[in-house]
């Protein structure tokens, strides 16, 4: 996400592009989808398509997109993506939505499905990508409302408690380290956090879950 905030300037205009079903737009060698077979009630099956759920599949997908976004940057589009999402940034309304139309036609013209229900070409100086607010009006990344009331609704259930199952404490963790990038200094606020789920997490033998004790001292730290 900074990597976004280096892209756009103050002011800039915004417009996203989604890929529909993306991983399933590429298609796999014909040698190579043995390796990709899978049995159900008796049947064999294969995939002759990217499968979305292989561990592979992402950095599979990054690799496809890498020359399609250097011919859409050597035309002097500013963008950055993410898997299946697309940000257009352009200075003025005409460049976006002149970048976004082009865009999309080359995507297409290369098999992939937009999602029309997600792109109306709709060109703001603030908008939500990747789980946070771009606005760059004010030049800065926030935490959507919705983020912010399950992460205080997950603090409240733990400082109200003196214990929760490591699976709890774990997906309070993620949840924290996941909005660092628009908060100052993010990672020294879990580091502690993730110090006692690791010490929990050994203790029990990996069974996450486990009820561990949530120690005063780490109130400071939900706090």
């Amino acid at each position: 996400m900074r990597t976004v905030l280096k892209l756009i300037s103050r002011n800039a205009l915004m417009c996203k592009i989604d890929l529909k079903d993306a991983s399933f737009s590429v298609p796999i060698h014909r040698n190579h989808r043995k390796f990709l077979r899978f049995y159900v009630k008796g049947n064999l099956f294969e995939f002759t398509y990217l499968p979305f759920g292989l561990s592979t599949s992402p950095h599979s997908f990054t690799k496809v997109m890498k020359p399609v976004m250097s011919h859409l940057r050597s035309k002097g589009f500013i963008s950055s993506i993410f898997l299946d999402n697309i940000l257009c940034i352009a200075s003025s309304t005409e460049e976006c939505l002149s970048q976004a139309i082009e865009t999309t036609a080359f995507l297409s013209s290369l098999g992939f499905i937009i999602n029309e229900q997600k792109n109306c070409f709709i060109l703001s100086n603030r908008t939500e990508y990747l789980g946070f607010i771009v606005d760059s009006e004010k030049f800065c990344l926030k935490i959507p409302e919705s983020k912010k009331v399950t992460i205080s609704n997950l603090l409240s259930s733990l400082q109200s408690g003196t214990s929760c199952s490591i699976t709890t404490f774990s997906r309070l963790i993620g949840s924290l380290i996941s909005i660092c990038p628009a908060t100052a200094y993010g990672t020294l606020y879990t580091n502690e956090l993730e110090r006692v789920k690791q010490s929990n997490f050994i203790i029990n033998e990996g069974d996450f879950d486990q009820l561990m004790t949530i120690a005063r001292s780490l109130q400071s730290d939900l706090d």
